[in-house]
């Protein structure tokens, strides 16, 4: 059971130069939002402290809300810092508050400021409880319309915010880059796509598939850690990270995943879904997302919607032949918010 929500009192001043929206191609701007106030928080999950991050007009009374749930690393949220200025997560915040909403964002257990185990022993239950948390906590916050309130989940944060908005309303629900099979349908799927891109001989291909499969069964099914199946089996090491986890994540995290039915889950979602996808993402696909679309009760299908970013990536970045990194697709925030003021 979740305990009450502590708030730390840290509150800074930052100007438009830190989290402002920039002047070409900002999302549409509500007057009176050229201050922004950010200001540390927390959460508290059976006694477990986590760190949060509360961005918000300086003017407004009441604003509308974005619960932000990340991606399934163990990175931490606090934006901006020095070596993240140009970090997607850091355009997408600054972007949303311009534009006049209040946006929150927590940390996992163990980054950060957090209290608790190390992120990646954590499993997704505890994750997922970190976020409940956040949400109600967002909820009761002064200058929050909790009419208004809407989920943003990025990649895994997809699956989280269709479990907390079956269970919690909201006004609605954004997801980008987010999942609606089964894990282990995707972890198949996901994988095959990786060896295409690389355009391997069919026989190689074969031979990792089979790899591929064998760890599957060993780990979901026979229930062998990580680090037992590349002792017995050399030559899955491949499918390891440096000290035997899975994606840097622990067993007991993957086989709470794996037991997850997603489209059970976004059929239960009470309120209107915007599912984004962009058309360079290697992770995932369209067909999810247009089935995450489809799943919606027929009560909220009016306002749901399905969008396609052209040449954008998993990290919502597109290239630009004119300049020399990937830029942050500005497209999505634009559309973010103008479909949360359709609510």
């Amino acid at each position: 059971m979740m305990n009450a929500v502590i708030l730390s009192p840290l509150v800074i001043l930052l100007s438009m130069a830190l989290l402002g929206c920039d002047r070409a191609g900002s999302p549409p701007r509500t007057p009176g939002a050229g201050l922004i106030l950010l200001s540390e928080s927390s959460v508290s999950v059976g006694g477990v402290r986590l760190r949060a991050f509360i961005t918000r007009p300086a003017k407004a009374r009441t604003s509308p809300a974005v619960l932000f749930i990340q991606g399934y690393t163990c990175a931490s949220v606090r934006l901006p810092l020095p070596q993240q200025k140009n970090h997607p997560y850091r355009h997408l915040v600054r972007g949303l508050s311009g534009a006049g909403f209040v946006v929150m964002r927590v940390e996992k257990s163990g980054v950060g400021g957090s209290g608790g185990g190390k992120c990646r022993d954590v499993d997704y239950k505890t994750d997922l409880k970190g976020f409940f948390a956040a949400l109600l906590k967002l909820r009761s916050l002064p200058y929050v319309d909790s009419r208004k309130i809407v989920i943003f989940g990025h990649s895994m944060g997809g699956g989280f915010a269709a479990q907390l908005a079956e269970k919690i309303p909201v006004a609605g629900v954004m997801v980008y880059g987010a999942g609606f099979t089964s894990w282990l349908t995707y972890e198949r799927e996901n994988y095959l796509r990786q060896l295409r891109l690389r355009k391997l001989p069919q026989k190689q291909l074969t031979s990792l598939m089979a790899d591929h499969e064998l760890v599957l069964d060993l780990f979901y099914k026979k229930k062998m850690p990580m680090a037992q199946i590349c002792k017995a089996y050399p030559r899955l090491t491949s499918h390891c990270d440096r000290t035997f986890y899975l994606w840097e994540r622990s067993f007991a995290y993957f086989q709470q995943l794996a037991a997850l039915d997603l489209g059970y889950h976004w059929s239960r979602v009470r309120a209107p879904v915007l599912a984004m996808w962009g058309s360079a993402d290697i992770t995932t696909s369209a067909r999810d997302h247009r089935a995450i679309v489809n799943s919606i009760q027929a009560a909220y299908r009016a306002k749901t919607l399905y969008r396609e970013f052209k040449d954008t990536d998993h990290s919502m970045e597109r290239s630009d032949p004119s300049r020399p990194l990937p830029q942050f697709n500005s497209d999505i925030v634009h559309a973010m918010v103008t479909w949360m003021r359709s609510l």
